[in-house]
């Protein structure tokens, strides 16, 4: 497997499908849509073939997939290290600049390090404020933590890193 191939292999039950032109069954699209670490790849996948009509209605908006993109990026991050046990979107915020950063809160549970820290805020955000469902995030990050950051904070942030996920 090479390429794109490689790239939806934890989904590759409906990945062979869409590339042979078949529809998979709406369970199973369901069932790995509901995963926090395979909902984004369900629907690029489904893209690629212009068959997002078939992702789950309920699971088709901005903090749905916002979930996602915060769910992963913890699972891949050196401190962290873990998929969350809990996850739920709060609120949503637009700075002055346009950036849009969406708040969730998260948390573990034993035997991980973090678990006695209870809720953790998470930011996704986006240099725009027109943002689409599924759209990559600009911005990902957190302190691990339960404090949330202010507004002025947020852009301060943002300024100060050179680089694209935190």
């Amino acid at each position: 497997m090479t390429g794109d191939d490689l790239k939806f292999d934890k989904i590759r039950s409906i990945y062979k499908q869409i590339k042979k032109g078949q529809n998979p069954k709406v369970a199973t699209i369901k069932k790995y849509a509901k995963n926090l670490e395979y909902r984004t790849l369900v629907y690029h996948a489904l893209k690629k073939f212009n068959k997002t009509n078939l992702f789950p209605k309920a699971l088709l908006n901005i903090e749905k997939s916002s979930e996602s993109y915060l769910a992963n990026w913890l699972n891949m991050n050196d401190d962290f290290d873990s998929f969350p046990n809990e996850i739920k979107y709060q609120h949503t915020t637009e700075l002055q600049n346009g950036i849009t950063f969406l708040t969730f809160k998260f948390k573990v549970y034993e035997p991980h390090l973090y678990a006695n820290k209870d809720w953790m805020i998470g930011y996704v955000g986006y240099k725009t404020a027109n943002v689409n469902a599924y759209q990559k995030p600009d911005f990902i990050l957190s302190k691990f933590n339960k404090e949330l950051i202010s507004k002025n904070q947020l852009e301060k942030l943002i300024q100060s890193s050179p680089q694209k996920q935190k």
